[in-house]
């Protein structure tokens, strides 16, 4: 009778995430959008009963409110669309309130309805563009045609397709003390999905994730992988990058293997700008806009800031991004006690994977907010694996 119990709330709490994680096609689609939208909201009420329940503060939760109370204010104080913030927010604050739930107070059922969630996102979406090559939908815009797919546009599968795999392997690491079949098997899955539509970024970012796999996993250079050298080795690209915009390092690559110009399609340009605006309004940004094109390239061409931490100064200033310092604090210091595990360093490598990406990409925050809080929670997922095992051998 228990096991039933506990088989009937991990179902409850699957669909609970699938709805905040709804994907491109349902939210087109206003039968299912609706659908996803009611169980949101029973999601949310069963959230608050939970939280009075267990009496005590989801605090990765509180940052991330506290970030929307920012990006609020912001947004009042710009005159913008304040209803418009609350209906983007509502879907990431709940999946954030809910995956701190279960990593919380049930680790490893919480990490394996993750894992179940994520993957099967990702081979819908590998199906769903085989079947429909050209989308469900298309038009035409100030930068060319958009094909949307089941999870939107190409270049925004990462925010699905990385945690994805960052999930899978954890679990298998978790469970197995392997990379299993079915992690590999992803990893190819996801693979095939970016070099089909050569999303020069995506690549990247799980070129980065199979080399560390391959060459540091188990090999003596994964202790060089800790707090320290995750942390220098993404403030010096953020530097380099970003604020002298100096890219003739990393020519070889952006050229040669993406065959991008090495102005990564005129983001230096955009960059440049972004920054111009956030010196101009560098404590609370510009507050929420719809579709977050914030830079002018022209009058009739808009764009975001091609970069996350950039996107974030321009919508919520320098308070806002202070709530993302906090949580990366956070995040250090909860791996800290178990640096030398192996899935402490994969998943600070995550991070690191990640922030690269978001060097030259604008993602939903429920992209970063997930390899976040898989870090912030490791602990409990150690903790929780070796009091069933009776010890504390897990690699």
């Amino acid at each position: 009778m228990k096991n039933i119990e506990v088989n009937i709330k991990m179902i409850i709490v699957t669909i609970i995430l699938f709805s905040f994680l709804e994907p491109d096609y349902v939210k087109a689609n206003s039968v299912l959008h609706i659908i996803f939208y009611i169980i949101r909201i029973i999601g949310i009420l069963l959230s608050i009963i939970v939280v009075i329940k267990k009496q005590r503060i989801l605090y990765v939760s509180l940052l991330v409110t506290l970030y929307y109370f920012v990006y609020g204010f912001s947004t009042i104080l710009n005159g913008g669309d304040l209803t418009g913030l609350i209906s983007d927010a509502i879907p990431i604050w709940g999946f954030v309130v809910w995956v701190e739930i279960i990593l919380r107070y049930s680790p490893l059922k919480g990490l394996s309805i993750l894992n179940f969630v994520y993957s099967t996102l990702v081979y819908i979406n590998v199906l769903f563009f085989l079947v429909f090559p050209n989308g469900y939908t298309s038009y035409y815009t100030s930068a060319g045609i958009v094909v949307r797919y089941f999870l939107g546009v190409y270049n925004q599968f990462a925010t699905y397709l990385i945690p994805a795999v960052v999930i899978s392997v954890v679990h298998s690491m978790v469970n197995y003390n392997k990379i299993t079949i079915q992690s590999k098997l992803l990893i190819a899955t996801v693979s095939f999905t970016f070099i089909y539509f050569w999303s020069a970024t995506s690549i990247i970012g799980i070129f980065l994730i199979i080399i560390y796999l391959l060459f540091v996993h188990k090999g003596w250079l994964r202790y060089m992988v800790n707090n320290k050298t995750i942390a220098v080795s993404t403030l010096i690209l953020f530097i380099v990058v970003i604020y002298f915009n100096n890219l003739n390092a990393f020519s070889f690559i952006i050229e040669d293997l993406l065959k991008k110009d090495l102005t990564l399609s005129t983001r230096t340009r955009i960059w440049d700008i972004a920054k111009l605006m956030i010196s101009e309004s560098p404590y609370f940004g510009y507050g929420y806009l719809e579709g977050g094109k914030y830079v002018y390239i022209t009058q009739s061409i808009q764009r975001s800031a091609h970069n996350t931490i950039l996107q974030i100064l321009l919508q919520s200033g320098f308070f806002g991004l202070l709530t993302f310092v906090l949580l990366i604090l956070v995040f250090f210091k909860r791996v800290k006690k178990f640096k030398t595990k192996r899935i402490t360093r994969f998943i600070l490598f995550s991070l690191f994977t990640s922030l690269t990406m978001m060097l030259s990409e604008v993602y939903p925050l429920n992209f970063m907010y997930l390899i976040l809080l898989l870090g912030i929670f490791t602990p409990n997922i150690i903790k929780e694996k070796a009091k069933f095992e009776g010890n504390t051998r897990i690699s």
